[in-house]
């Protein structure tokens, strides 16, 4: 699996509250080796009720429910172009002289 950034203008017909969720993590996009129901299926959303799969605009072609398989995933996408929380994955880390500053407190 990689994480791999987009523009948020390559999914045109997903809301901008979509995106910022996705970017958030509280909602899941990715691509998947997976067969899908659909032919159209490029992306596939995960959030709390279901799975659906979205076109190559970010059209909802498909909504899978607990009785169909999860996907793999392959590529975990984010929005570059959208504000993400700060983490340690993503943020800057403070940096210190010594490992005896880090003792003193």
């Amino acid at each position: 699996m990689k994480l791999v950034t987009i523009s948020s203008s390559q999914l045109p017909s997903i809301a901008a509250s979509v995106k910022e969720w996705v970017n958030q993590g509280k909602w899941i996009l990715f691509t998947s080796p997976t067969r899908s129901r659909e032919a159209e299926t490029v992306y596939f959303l995960q959030t709390e009720q279901a799975i659906y799969e979205l076109n190559r605009n970010g059209d909802a072609v498909h909504k899978r429910t607990g009785a169909d398989a999860r996907p793999d995933i392959d590529e975990l996408l984010h929005f570059g172009d959208l504000p993400q929380p700060a983490s340690l994955s993503n943020g800057a880390v403070p940096a210190f002289s010594s490992t005896s500053s880090l003792l003193a407190a």
